[in-house]
């Protein structure tokens, strides 16, 4: 059996036994997508209890600046390995610029399965349309 179908049905368990869905990360969209079009693909639609997130991806944040969303990390800088599912310490939330809710907030709290891994969640303006009270730090109306 492939190890992508075996690291799926391994996760499809979990989540059955923690009863909860479980995000993945999408691999196969390209970063340059903006954020604002972005939708998820639709390959595991067929299990309840996965899904890839819609409002966030997991990039670094240049590919998040790049794709025009507003990146949000942990505003005491812990690792965001169990919440991301990377090990590369450079990713992040990657959320579309309007959304507001769970990683895409500031303030928001998340445990990970009730784990020692709790973070709360502090995002970066978008990179286009930032708030006027940032207009004067702008370059050609991008927060780069």
């Amino acid at each position: 059996m492939q190890t992508s179908v075996k690291l799926l049905l391994g996760l499809l368990s979990l989540a059955k036994a923690v009863d909860e869905s479980i995000a993945l990360v999408d691999h196969d969209t390209p970063t340059t997508t903006p954020m604002v079009d972005y939708v998820p693909p639709s390959d595991l639609d067929n299990y309840s209890n996965l899904h890839y997130p819609t409002d966030y991806r997991i990039l670094d944040c240049w590919e998040c600046f790049e794709a025009q969303g507003k990146v949000c990390s942990d505003e005491g800088h812990n690792s965001l390995f169990h919440h991301t599912k990377s090990s590369n310490p450079g990713d992040a939330f990657c959320c579309k610029p309007d959304a507001s809710n769970n990683y895409c907030q500031t303030g928001n709290h998340h445990d990970h399965f009730g784990q020692e891994h709790e973070i709360t969640t502090v995002c970066s303006e978008p990179s286009t349309s930032a708030s006027n009270k940032f207009s004067n730090i702008l370059t050609n109306g991008r927060n780069h």
